[in-house]
């Protein structure tokens, strides 16, 4: 009898955990700026692949015509900084990095967060896109980059389009 008692017992605690466990949302996993640039860098190479551009001239066809670029700051000090996350009612701390992208010669901006949440929640805010802890800024209304970031990167809006099709 002791022994029904202790089974019955573990069953309910462990029905508890998995029931305490179900119930919360599951935060997708955060991932590194190098992995964009890499999926950046290898959608470029197969942009020339496609206009028969050789692997060997990919350097000079960097050079003449650029699909996907990181934008330099003129200076240090002179690029987008963190602070102005803080318009948002966003700790800097939050923010990781921002850097410019230009695809197809449209620029848009990427914001680094350190959590998918506030990508997301700021996403949703500004009526940008996401994915995972990055913020696409800069993008909406530009056709070009809407397709590049919700095709080759797979990035989700932070709202649906209210606009009817």
């Amino acid at each position: 009898m002791l022994s029904c008692f202790r089974y019955a017992l573990a069953a309910l605690f462990l029905s508890s955990i998995l029931i305490s466990c179900s119930g919360k949302e599951e935060e997708e996993p955060t991932i590194d700026r190098f992995v964009l640039l890499k999926i950046g860098l290898e959608w470029e190479k197969e942009q020339w692949r496609k206009e028969g551009i050789k692997e060997a001239d990919f350097k000079q066809a960097k050079t003449k015509n650029p699909k996907f670029e990181l934008v330099l700051a003129d200076g240090i000090g002179k690029g987008p900084m963190c602070s102005i996350v803080k318009k948002y009612k966003i700790p800097e701390e939050e923010c990781l990095g921002i850097f410019r992208v230009r695809v197809r010669k449209v620029e848009f901006l990427i914001i680094q967060f350190s959590t998918v949440k506030r990508a997301r929640d700021l996403a949703r805010k500004l009526d940008g896109f996401y994915k995972a802890n990055f913020l696409f800024d800069e993008v909406r209304g530009e056709p070009v980059l809407e397709s590049w970031i919700t095709g080759i990167l797979e990035a989700k809006p932070g709202r649906e389009s209210t606009k009817k099709k």
